[in-house]
């Protein structure tokens, strides 16, 4: 039994997005409530720069909460339509909050030891990021929680470091490459109807409509990234069992 290859796995997870889109899309949109809130506190006069930043702490804070909900949904989902199994999205939506604090926690331990890594020397950094690539994924699929989460992580890519290192990387690199194009066109083509489009790409120019663009921008591709390692997690589990 081979493992997938890097060419296959960006070409189910392009699959797997575009037949599933509206749905998607759909939960990577509610990261757009705190990145709008953020907008409009940039609008708020300096006289009430307290009130403003008051407000500001509770959006970072919201962001934060939102954005583990969403990433929770999204593996929830993608995971069980991959692997074609029913599932119940008003189920999912309810159980993501009780997963928000356990997945912070792997997010945080995982986080400090890639940091960690990263101080001796940057190819330490790396050797723990891709142990580690999988800790969330497993917190959430499987339940496992703190260290034994970032264990089952590194345990899955034993053995196929490198293999594991270039599925994650090539298809990612493609996605990035295809997105920084993307931004570009669609801001040149916004910059050049609004009449001043150096100003509008370089942020200059009518800000909030660029940050606006920016964040939908991202909900597009947020399904695409979460993806790539939750294939690649499920080929591996497959790989390694049928060894």
């Amino acid at each position: 039994m081979n493992l997938i290859g890097a060419g296959e796995i960006l070409k189910r997870s392009w699959s797997m997005y575009w037949s599933n889109f509206q749905l998607l899309i759909s939960i990577a949109a509610w990261s757009l409530i705190p990145a709008l809130a953020t907008i409009l506190l940039a609008l708020m006069p300096e006289s009430l720069w307290m009130v403003t930043a008051f407000l500001g702490i509770a959006v970072f804070i919201g962001a934060i909460i939102i954005g583990l909900w969403v990433y929770v949904s999204l593996t929830e989902v993608m995971a069980k339509i991959y692997t074609k199994e029913k599932y119940n999205t008003k189920f999912i939506y309810q159980k993501a909050w009780e997963k928000i604090i356990p997945l912070l926690w792997v997010s945080i331990l995982s986080g400090l030891a890639v940091f960690g890594g990263t101080l001796l020397l940057i190819v330490p950094g790396i050797i723990i990021a891709v142990w580690f690539a999988f800790s969330s994924i497993i917190n959430v699929l499987e339940g496992t929680r703190g260290r034994a989460a970032l264990k089952a992580s590194k345990q899955l890519v034993s053995g196929k470091w490198w293999s594991t290192f270039w599925r994650l990387v090539a298809p990612y690199f493609v996605y990035i490459v295809a997105f920084y194009i993307l931004v570009g066109v669609l801001f040149w083509l916004v910059g050049l109807a609004s009449g001043n489009w150096e100003g509008f790409i370089t942020g200059e120019y009518m800000p909030w409509l660029s940050s606006i663009v920016s964040n939908i921008l991202n909900v597009l591709i947020t399904p695409l990234f979460v993806s790539l390692p939750i294939i690649l997690y499920i080929e591996l589990k497959k790989f390694k069992g049928g060894k």
